[in-house]
């Protein structure tokens, strides 16, 4: 049991690390969290709009503020309406990536929407439930939010939960908004 937490502490230290030299190198220089940011305001035919609209009708209201109050709030509902998607809908995640994107599932890195959403609907199998156990939110530079998830997940009804962590920085959008510029996940296996 010892061994499995320390495993699963080292790849989420890894993934922490990767995003925080990510926010250094690539958020630098965008607008502040601030009053009216909203993740995926771009997103078509959902938009994010606002507080607490329900995830089930396609809009997921995020409204930055003052952090770090409204970094967990952000967070919170970054991560309810991810896993949501990812269960029910995977193709409906591109819209939360942008060009500058970037996956790294597995050890394996793919750049763009186009390539993340061409992962994340190829994986194979049919159906999936996560299930999160912990997810920690914290301000970044630039008025990036780092979001630190562990959990398990079950793939076509298995009776067997694996493990997973994943991470992800939230960049905002101009003239609002926020994307995920950054997301790394692993299973974690003992």
């Amino acid at each position: 049991e010892k061994a499995r937490t320390m495993n699963a502490w080292n790849v989420a230290v890894v993934a922490v690390l990767s995003l925080m030299l990510a926010a250094e190198a690539g958020c630098a220089g965008v607008l502040p969290l601030s009053a009216g940011h909203r993740l995926g305001s771009h997103l078509g035919q959902g938009q994010f709009s606002g507080l607490p609209a329900p995830v089930s009708s396609g809009h997921l209201g995020l409204r930055g503020g003052s952090a770090p109050a409204d970094v967990q709030d952000v967070g919170k509902q970054f991560v309810g309406y991810y896993y949501q998607t990812f269960d029910s809908n995977r193709a409906g995640l591109a819209p939360l990536y942008q060009e500058v994107s970037c996956l790294t599932f597995e050890g394996e890195q793919f750049m763009g929407q186009n390539a993340i959403s061409q992962k994340l609907t190829g994986l194979p199998f049919q159906t999936v439930s996560h299930e999160v156990l912990t997810a920690d939110y914290q301000p970044s530079p630039g008025g990036c939010i780092l979001v630190m998830v562990t959990g398990k997940l079950k793939v076509d009804g298995g009776d067997n939960p694996m493990a997973f962590t994943q991470a992800f920085l939230l960049a905002p959008l101009q003239p609002q908004g926020f994307f995920v510029q950054n997301d790394v996940f692993r299973l974690c296996t003992f």
